[in-house]
């Protein structure tokens, strides 16, 4: 018997909903994001009875748990807990900004040379700000080799960390912070960078629910709340939740 999940992502303007059997999407959702409060749950339910199936059907709910818009990120995890908690589905949490690592490593279609880079997840936080991952990545190999940061901070004040200490390493920027600040990031950084503005916006709903699938398969502990991964405010925490770079 398959197990499945229910998949969702809605930390910015688009509402995605999937099912999952066994770490891979059968079927999905999209819509613009207008009042997810009030879409999510019937949205679910119409991709559940397209697929003959119930909420009762579900091994859990796995969940994009930010960081993203805080608005955002807190209806979503607040209609999960609700129903998670009601139907006793266990939640499975996993982190948008190294899903996104991943989704890179895994989809990348650019050139993949034998060579350490710096790969640069970075998410809008507003107000010139951006939630960011650091890691060393081999997009030849397709490993991530370390994790150096994740954090938010100003992205001028992120380029200039860049600058102090990466000097020697080429850097390719995804994420839906790199249109916006795009140009900030060439100015400064020149040759050394690349930014990828037509794909890898946020993590796709196929790789979260990869590596939300692998969190269920080696964590034992059935968590039925989440809290937003929300980088900006030390007070939100999580409970424990796969990291894909680790």
């Amino acid at each position: 018997m398959p197990e499945r999940f229910l998949v969702l992502q809605s930390s910015y303007k688009v509402l995605t909903i999937g099912i999952c059997e066994n770490g891979r999407i059968t079927d999905r959702s999209t819509e613009a994001k207008l009042t997810t409060s009030a879409s999510l749950v019937p949205l679910a339910i119409q991709l559940l009875e397209r697929n003959s199936l119930s909420l009762k059907d579900l091994s859990g709910i796995i969940i994009d748990q930010g960081p993203g818009a805080f608005g955002s990120l807190r209806v979503l995890l607040s209609t999960a807990n609700a129903v998670g908690f009601a139907l006793k589905l266990p939640l499975i949490g996993v982190d948008g900004l190294n899903t996104l690592a991943h989704d890179v490593i895994d989809n990348y279609t650019g050139a993949r040379t034998d060579e350490n880079i710096l790969l640069v997840t970075m998410l809008n936080a507003y107000s010139v700000e951006c939630y960011y991952g650091l890691y060393e990545v081999n997009l030849a190999q397709r490993k991530i080799l370390q994790t150096f940061d994740r954090s938010y901070m100003k992205v001028y004040t992120l380029i200039e960390l860049l600058i102090k200490r990466y000097p020697q390493h080429k850097q390719l920027f995804v994420g839906n912070g790199v249109p916006i600040y795009g140009h900030m990031i060439m100015e400064q950084l020149g040759d050394r960078s690349t930014c990828i503005n037509d794909a890898f916006d946020l993590a796709s709903i196929d790789t979260i629910a990869h590596y939300g699938f692998k969190q269920w398969q080696t964590d034992q502990n059935r968590v039925y709340r989440l809290m937003p991964l929300y980088l900006k405010m030390q007070m939100y925490t999580s409970a424990p939740s796969f990291n894909p770079a680790s």
